[in-house]
C-alpha cells in the first residue's frame, strides 16, 4: 500500500496542471474577452485586452456596481488579476 504522502503528491501534481490547463479559459472569461483572441494580430489583441479591461472595471467597481460591495470588490479583484496574467502572456508593453 502506497503512503499517504505519494496520494498527497500526486494529487498536487493533478491539482497543478487542472489550473495550468484552465487559467486562460478563466482570464479570458473574466474579462470577456473574444474567443477568437489568438487569431487576432498582436497590436489587436492588446487594444482589445486594454478596452476589456476598462469596460470590466468599470463595471465591477466597488462604488458603482449594484449590489454587494464585497462580491464588486472580489470580481475587480479577478479583472485585475486576469488583467496582469493576459497582459504577461500576450507579452503586452505599455498597458496600465
Amino acid at each position: 500500500m502506497p503512503h499517504r504522502s505519494f496520494f498527497l503528491r500526486q494529487a498536487e501534481n493533478k491539482k497543478r496542471e487542472w489550473d495550468s490547463e484552465h487559467s486562460d479559459a478563466r482570464h479570458i472569461t473574466a474579462l470577456d474577452l473574444p474567443p477568437n483572441l489568438n487569431e487576432l494580430p498582436h497590436d489587436n489583441q492588446c487594444k482589445w485586452l486594454k478596452k476589456q479591461y476598462r469596460k470590466m472595471s468599470l463595471k465591477w467597481h466597488p462604488d458603482k456596481a449594484r449590489g454587494s460591495k464585497k462580491r464588486a470588490e472580489r470580481k475587480m479583484r479577478d479583472v485585475a488579476d486576469a488583467k496582469a496574467f493576459m497582459v504577461n502572456r500576450l507579452n503586452c508593453r505599455g498597458i496600465r
